[in-house]
């Protein structure tokens, strides 16, 4: 879960990216991210795991290693969530939820670990968790404000219990973009009761240094028509869910497609 996977050109344009967002030389953003982040967690709450699972896939992306069994004397940062005591001597982060919030902070919560949740909301949380322990690794020199604690009003994404039961049928639906929030969509939508057909279309292809995380279901889970889509482990209600890859620019359906719905995510390549 915390073996750093990425290969030289990934690591450099990680670094690459750090350097022109803080100023600072290439060198330099490379050495601050050959960082560990230990993850320390109660394991007898499921969702104490899955958020530290997800936690892990994305830190795993940048830094030298996170996760359960990174090197806690080598630590930069250490999350923690749970009634559990710290295992190194780095700057903690905790991570808590109701349900209702969540609270992501540098001292320790008086609500610990995370209760009665719906696993994608358990994601957001990772994001924003990851995200916090990379700012404690790079320190203060990003230029946005530094929120410690950070509260989450997890009612405000309205997951709510009769959106979680009700099935989602998208019908014919095209993703427009199987980027980083492409990716995120996919990541998130798994968690769901969904059927119909996605067809995910992105002009770029799987290149060294833009390697993603996986962000679909099981292979047996999902009916996939070409190769190249993406495949994670995990639970799949998605199972009825068919998804096409189409490696093209996107310009809309055919005519014998008829109506469709789009969903664009916000990035470089949509704009």
């Amino acid at each position: 879960m915390s073996n750093h996977f990425l290969n030289a050109q990934a690591v450099q344009e990680n670094a690459h990216s750090l350097a022109a967002a803080l100023g600072i030389d290439t060198e330099h953003a490379e050495e601050l991210l050959k960082a560990h982040a230990p993850i320390t967690l109660d394991e007898s709450e499921p969702l104490n795991v899955f958020l530290s699972e997800q936690v892990s896939k994305l830190l795993a992306r940048t830094l030298q290693s996170a996760g359960t069994d990174a090197d806690p004397q080598k630590a930069a940062v250490e999350i923690l969530i749970g009634q559990i005591p710290p295992r190194s001597t780095a700057p903690t982060l905790w991570v808590s939820s109701d349900g209702d919030a969540a609270c992501i902070s540098r001292r320790r919560p008086n609500l610990l670990g995370v209760h009665k949740i719906h696993l994608a909301v358990l994601i957001v949380i990772a994001c924003y968790s990851a995200a916090a322990a990379l700012r404690l690794v790079i320190g203060d020199s990003l230029p946005f404000p530094n929120r410690d604690p950070l509260i989450l009003d997890i009612r405000a994404l309205g997951v709510t219990p009769a959106v979680i039961s009700h099935q989602i049928d998208l019908c014919q639906t095209y993703l427009a973009g199987a980027g980083a929030i492409g990716n995120g969509y996919l990541w998130a939508l798994r968690w769901f009761d969904v059927r119909g057909q996605l067809d995910i279309v992105d002009f770029d292809i799987v290149k060294a240094g833009n390697l993603k995380p996986p962000a679909l279901v099981p292979r047996k889970r999902c009916r996939l028509e070409e190769s190249g889509a993406a495949g994670c482990s995990g639970p799949a209600f998605v199972s009825a869910l068919k998804a096409r890859p189409q490696s093209r620019s996107f310009a809309g359906p055919t005519r014998k497609e008829g109506r469709f719905t789009l969903a664009a995510p916000i990035d470089s390549w949509s704009r």
